[in-house]
C-alpha cells in the first residue's frame, strides 16, 4: 500500500469538520435518527440484498456510526473502524442509543488488520473520492482480500454535489460517473446506481 502514502486524507481532521457540520452536535437525536433512515435507505437496501442478513460487515472508516447503527439494526454483525479515537468514542455512542451493537476498533482502512474472509462485506460511504484514482483502486483491491463484497457510496459531480461541499474547503476529488466505472474497469461489478442522499452518489457493489 505503498502508493497510498501521498493521499490527501491525513489533511482532515474528521472530528473538527463533522463538529463544525453538525454544530457541535455529533450524538445523534431522535430525529436525526429518523432522518438519518431516510438518507441511507438506498444504501441500507443495497445491502440487503447482497448480503444474507446475520452477516458479518466491516464499516471501514465508520465515523459518527451511520451504517454500524443502521446496519446493525438492520440484523447484521456489525463491526467498525476509524483511525481517529475520538470518532470510535462517538460511533459507540450513537449505536448504543438506538439499540444497536457493534464492536469498534482502532485501524487504517488504507492497511486493515484482518485475515481473508473475516467479514463477508466491508462498506464505507464517502471515502473514496479523499484518494486519487489509482489509490482508491488499491483500496478496493485490498479490501477484496479481507471480504468477498465491498459495497460503497461515493458523491459524484452534479449541481447537488456542488452545493453541498460548497461551504467547506477540503480537497476531494469528485469524480463522474463514467470516471469511476473506469477506474472500476478491471473489478467484478455487481451493481451501479445513482441515489440523491445529501449528495448526488454513485453506490457500487464490487466482488472477488
Amino acid at each position: 500500500m505503498r502508493n497510498l502514502s501521498h493521499t490527501p486524507m491525513p489533511k482532515i481532521d474528521w472530528h473538527a469538520l463533522y463538529a463544525w457540520k453538525t454544530g457541535g452536535n455529533l450524538v445523534f437525536s431522535k430525529s436525526k435518527f429518523e432522518e438519518l433512515k431516510l438518507l441511507e435507505r438506498p444504501f441500507i437496501s443495497l445491502v440487503k440484498k447482497y448480503v444474507p442478513e446475520g452477516g458479518r460487515i466491516l464499516d471501514a472508516g465508520c465515523g459518527l456510526g451511520r451504517a454500524c447503527m443502521l446496519l446493525s439494526l438492520a440484523g447484521y454483525k456489525m463491526t467498525g473502524v476509524d483511525k481517529d479515537r475520538r470518532m470510535l468514542a462517538i460511533a459507540r455512542r450513537n449505536v448504543s442509543k438506538f439499540g444497536g451493537k457493534a464492536r469498534f476498533a482502532l485501524a487504517d482502512l488504507t492497511l486493515l488488520p484482518f485475515k481473508r474472509d473475516s467479514f463477508d462485506a466491508i462498506t464505507h460511504q464517502g471515502i473514496l473520492e479523499h484518494y486519487y484514482a489509482g489509490q482508491a483502486k488499491a483500496i478496493l483491491a485490498h479490501h477484496l482480500k479481507i471480504a468477498p463484497l465491498v459495497i460503497f457510496s461515493v458523491p459524484i459531480k452534479s449541481p447537488h454535489t456542488s452545493r453541498y461541499f460548497s461551504s467547506d474547503r477540503f480537497e476531494r476529488n469528485i469524480r463522474s460517473v463514467g470516471d469511476w466505472k473506469r477506474t472500476l474497469g478491471k473489478f467484478h461489478v455487481l451493481a451501479l446506481s445513482e441515489a440523491t442522499q445529501r449528495t448526488h452518489n454513485m453506490i457500487a457493489v464490487i466482488s472477488r
